[in-house]
């Protein structure tokens, strides 16, 4: 990957179970080190440089610890059998050297961060948005709650009166019907004492016509009875 400055450094030691294959790869029995040094230093960076080259500048400088497990492997790989142990390869440092790659990374950066400032943005406002959401729904809520009581306080209360009109007409029904028996037993009593009357009346007109009648028997009677003794002078 051009443009970029890579710095690791490599901690190794002979392996102890096979210190004579260490002598003999690294040529340690001259007792030249540096030698053993710089094969390894530039076998670390041949294989540093293998693994920059695949994978992309943004894993090499924010995922570090999965760079120097995949050098570790691949080095371990390469001087098995060797007689060397390796303790550990650290990568310290990343540099971008390239102004146009230094550009793109910033560009990225920048779009990433307007992303995100995108994204928070867009969950703050869902958010508010679900919170007014969910108040309207529990105001509504409350409210269609405060609407039904009404509701069942109104029918419960329509009911009532409904109850008390009924009540009421049945009194009046039988106030009705009381009076009408009063009223009727009264014309009973008119009708009673009209026939009374009338009945009263009948006998006297009777009585007087049973007098007049006597009366006309007596004289009838008495004419009679000039007649026969007229009759009897003769």
């Amino acid at each position: 990957m051009q443009g970029v400055e890579v710095k690791s450094m490599i901690e190794w030691t002979v392996d102890r179970n096979a210190p004579l294959k260490a002598y003999k790869n690294l040529d340690l029995a001259s007792g030249n080190y540096n030698c053993a040094n710089n094969t390894l230093r530039c076998m670390t960076s041949a294989i540093v440089r293998n693994q920059i080259a695949n994978s992309t500048i943004d894993k090499v400088i924010k995922d570090r610890q999965a760079l120097k497990e995949q050098i570790m492997a691949e080095m371990n790989t390469v001087v098995s059998g060797w007689g060397v142990h390796l303790a550990t390869v650290e990568v310290t440092d990343v540099k971008i050297l390239s102004s146009g790659l230094f550009k793109d990374m910033q560009s990225k950066f920048r779009e990433e961060n307007v992303k995100k400032a995108t994204l928070e943005r867009l969950v703050v406002e869902n958010k508010i948005y679900f919170d007014r959401l969910e108040k309207e729904l529990e105001q509504k809520k409350r409210q269609a709650d405060t609407s039904l009581i009404s509701t069942k306080a109104q029918h419960a209360e329509s009911l009532k009166q409904t109850h008390r009109e009924v009540d009421a007409f049945k009194q009046q029904c039988i106030i009705a019907e009381k009076e009408q028996n009063r009223i009727s037993e009264e014309k009973m009593r008119e009708k009673n004492n009209t026939l009374k009357l009338n009945l009263k009346s009948l006998e006297l007109q009777a009585a007087a016509f049973t007098a007049d009648i006597e009366q006309e028997c007596r004289k009838e009677q008495s004419r009679q009875e000039i007649k026969q003794q007229e009759f009897k002078e003769q």
